[in-house]
Formats: structure tokens, C-alpha cells, sequence
């Protein structure tokens, strides 16, 4: 007997126990977006968002000198070679500094659109994986789990997040087990 797709799929344990949850109708759809939220939480912890911030206040000095500031944020992606989150919050650093951004509201806009990214991706990702293992309604039924969970995220509190926290750990975020007697499924 197979545990499931979820345990195949080649993402971190983070994206699997959102999969998990998704193909499980026992769970909410409040539960499947608290397992995404925890999953993006775990994704972005660690990244060294400190420098990405040095570099974008480095923007609000240039005035005029935009390329100086691009060529920063790209010499960036050296601190964590083949991170795809560090490298897709890099590319919307500078696609904000690219149209006009600069300082606090462009890293704000950057790490929001950055998150977008990364769920569609992951989303996608696990969408792709249940279609290959177990078929069409498995794969449409795991669409709309994540797609609804996808829309009660509010993307712009995580990038508040993100933005806001100098170093944090990705271990902080954690799914909350339900392992009392009264905290079974809800009526």
C-alpha cells in the first residue's frame, strides 16, 4: 500500500505536507493555507535578506544610477547559488528598480511579487506530479485545493514579513497538529 503521491514528489518535506493536506478532503481549506503559509514561511527563512535590503537602500541613494544598483542585487545571487526563491526575489528586486522603485516600497513589491511566484510555481509543480501518478480528477481536484488556498494567502503580509525580519530561522513556522480530543474535525 502506497502512502500517497505526496511522498514522491520531488519538493522539500515543507511542499509535501501541503500536498498531503490538499488531497486530503479531511482537512479545511483553512488548514491546507495554514500548511501553504507555513510552507512559504519555511521557503523564505534564512534567505539573507539583509543585504538584498543594504542594496535597495544603496537604490534611494543612486538618485539616477539604476545600473549600479541592478549589478549590486545581481552580484547578490552569489550568496545562495541555485536558491530559485533567492534568485526570483532577485529578478523582482530588479524588475521594480527596472520601472522606477526604489528603497523600502520597491523590496516591499519585490518580496510580494516573489512570493507569488513561488506558490504558483509550487502549486503548479504539485499539480503537474498528481496528474503523472494518479490522473485527471486527482490532478483538477488538487488545482482547485491549491488555487483556493492560493487566493486566501494574503501575499502582502508574508512579504511584509519577509521585508520586515533581518535573520530568520526557517524552522520558526509550523504546522499546527491537532492531537486533543476536542480538536478533531470541525462541525
Amino acid at each position: 500500500m502506497s502512502d500517497g503521491p505526496h511522498k514522491s514528489l520531488p519538493l522539500p518535506r515543507r511542499w509535501q505536507d501541503l500536498a498531503e493536506r490538499a488531497a486530503n478532503r479531511a482537512f479545511s481549506d483553512a488548514e491546507v493555507s495554514e500548511a501553504m503559509l507555513v510552507a512559504i514561511r519555511k521557503e523564505f527563512g534564512g534567505l539573507p535578506i539583509e543585504k538584498l535590503r543594504d542594496a535597495m537602500r544603496a537604490g534611494d541613494e543612486a538618485g539616477l544610477f539604476h545600473d549600479a544598483v541592478e549589478g549590486d542585487l545581481d552580484a547578490l545571487r552569489i550568496a545562495r547559488p541555485g536558491d530559485a526563491s533567492w534568485n526570483a526575489l532577485i529578478d523582482c528586486s530588479i524588475d521594480e528598480i527596472r520601472h522606477g522603485g526604489s528603497g523600502a516600497e520597491a523590496m516591499s513589491a519585490a518580496c510580494e511579487a516573489a512570493v507569488d511566484i513561488k506558490l504558483r510555481a509550487a502549486s503548479r509543480q504539485i499539480e503537474e506530479h498528481y496528474l503523472r501518478k494518479q490522473g485527471d480528477r486527482s490532478a483538477i481536484s488538487m488545482r482547485q485545493r491549491l488555487s483556493g488556498s492560493r487566493k486566501a494567502v494574503d501575499t502582502a503580509t508574508i512579504a511584509c514579513e519577509i521585508c520586515n525580519t533581518a535573520s530568520r530561522s526557517p524552522s520558526n513556522a509550523r504546522i499546527r497538529k491537532q492531537d486533543g480530543l476536542d480538536d478533531g474535525v470541525s462541525l
